[in-house]
């Protein structure tokens, strides 16, 4: 199954930029040192995220207090040429049609 309205993700440029980039945050820094390193930049890294939302299905789906989170687990191609597991995680928030990008991360 894939996220419902994938299509629609909703992922915050300022997200990609101040944590999943940004070498100097606290809890995404070495998210960062993984991205960098494989040649991610603010640009190609949302048009991947929005390829992994729309190619792959959901591995897992949990109800929290502030609505639907999927996780959604598959491969990408990397700017450097290379395979890559990854894992996003997403949310529907209650009375929201959209999924908003929550994080992401390397999977082994």
């Amino acid at each position: 199954m894939k996220i419902p309205n994938c299509e629609n993700a909703v992922i915050p440029l300022n997200k990609i930029i101040n944590y999943l980039l940004s070498p100097t945050h606290t809890v995404g820094k070495t998210k960062a040192n993984f991205f960098l390193s494989i040649g991610f930049n603010k640009i190609n890294l949302e048009i991947m995220f929005r390829q992994h939302i729309m190619e792959n299905e959901v591995a897992e789906e949990l109800e929290t207090n502030f609505g639907k989170k999927y996780i959604v687990k598959g491969n990408i191609i990397a700017p450097n040429g290379r395979k890559y597991k990854l894992s996003t995680i997403w949310i529907i928030e209650s009375n929201k049609r959209n999924p908003y990008f929550v994080t992401a991360y390397p999977t082994k």
